[in-house]
């Protein structure tokens, strides 16, 4: 799997290309009843000048490439586009938010059950 990819100040309205692989052990896949198919999640966290934090999650499904096999809303060879989600949050109260979640018990409402 791809790791961080860190990329310098982009431009309003501009576009930067990501150059990455994913690759996938088909053997380890268990077959389903239409053939081997594996959801992928893609993080993308984004941080702008007026100190917001933007969190972009795709769900992906990837599916083994085989004759015969196509895929609704194929984004590249293998890879269909599933949902996309945006949330965009202060950095401020990301920060205390963090800093709450850390008191035994009374942070426990602050805990996200997914990893920043």
């Amino acid at each position: 799997m791809m790791g961080t990819e860190r990329l310098a100040i982009v431009a309003p309205n501009d576009s930067a290309t990501v150059r990455g692989e994913v690759s996938l052990w088909w053997k380890n896949v268990p077959t389903q009843e239409g053939g081997k198919f594996l959801p992928v999640v893609l993080t993308i966290l984004c941080s702008d000048s007026r100190g917001f934090r933007h969190k972009t999650v795709y769900t992906l499904m990837a599916v083994e490439l085989l004759s015969g096999v196509g895929i609704a809303n194929s984004i590249a060879p293998g890879v269909g586009f599933g949902t996309r989600t945006t949330k965009a949050q202060p950095v401020w109260f990301l920060k205390i938010r963090s800093r709450m979640a850390r008191i035994p018990l009374i942070g426990r409402p602050f805990r996200d059950n997914e990893v920043q």
